[in-house]
């Protein structure tokens, strides 16, 4: 295991800036401008629910890691693309007169979908980088700062969107893409705080499948329950 103290600072400042991207990509701003696009109920519900639909991609990211055993590329790779197709979504309002919410879900499924499948290689990076009995600790500093720096983004955000038709003149829709913008900044910032981590080989020696692989944890009847409340 490699454990060092600069490991956990980047790790809970990959958290920070994770959090704050998503103050701007998940939640009241992205249904805020669905809804400007023209978007239903339906199509609200339908964005709402990617980040679920999007989860048995961690199949995938689970085989490509196992073959690939190059965690921390798989997640730089994934999480590198996840947040540069947001542009997409920045460019919306400046390169279509009507832009309408069908331009806006093909993206949001891609970037759902794509972003869903690194979830079992930083897992895994992550319990080899920090023991055990630290995890705690580090995981509670990181979400403590990400949950403070996030609240005042989404506070600030809103006062923004507010005055953006004031003092700008612009149409209200641009202000959220000045701040999906921002979000991409932190995003990529994130990034290349996990670039920055060190790679620790895997382990070495499992015989199982990869079917036999996915099964084995369903044997625990405690994981078991724990899904099943998870699930309800």
């Amino acid at each position: 295991m490699v454990t060092s103290p600069s490991n956990a600072r980047l790790i809970i400042f990959d958290g920070i800036c994770t959090t704050a991207m998503n103050s701007f990509f998940v939640g009241p701003f992205l249904a805020a401008f669905a809804l400007a696009l023209g978007a239903t109920h339906w199509e609200i519900g339908l964005i709402s629910a990617i980040a679920f639909l999007s989860m048995p991609m961690q199949l995938v990211g689970l085989y490509t890691v196992d073959r690939w055993k190059r965690r921390r590329a798989l997640i730089v790779s994934c999480a590198l693309t996840a947040r540069l197709l947001w542009i997409l979504i920045v460019c919306l309002p400046f390169v279509r007169q009507n832009p309408s919410v069908r331009y806006l879900l093909p993206v949001l499924i891609c970037i759902g979908f794509i972003g869903a499948i690194p979830g079992p290689a930083w897992h895994s990076l992550v319990r080899s980088l920090i023991p055990v009995d630290s995890l705690g600790k580090v995981f509670s500093k990181r979400m403590a700062w990400g949950t403070i720096v996030g609240l005042c983004l989404t506070l600030g955000g809103g006062f923004f969107v507010d005055a953006w038709p004031t003092f700008s003149g612009r149409p209200p829709l641009e202000a959220y893409s000045v701040l999906f913008a921002i979000g991409i900044l932190f995003g990529l910032t994130g990034v290349v705080a996990i670039t920055r981590l060190p790679e620790p080989p895997m382990e070495a020696g499992r015989t199982e499948s990869f079917r036999s692989l996915v099964r084995l944890p369903l044997r625990d009847a405690g994981f078991r329950s724990l899904l099943g409340f998870i699930a309800f």
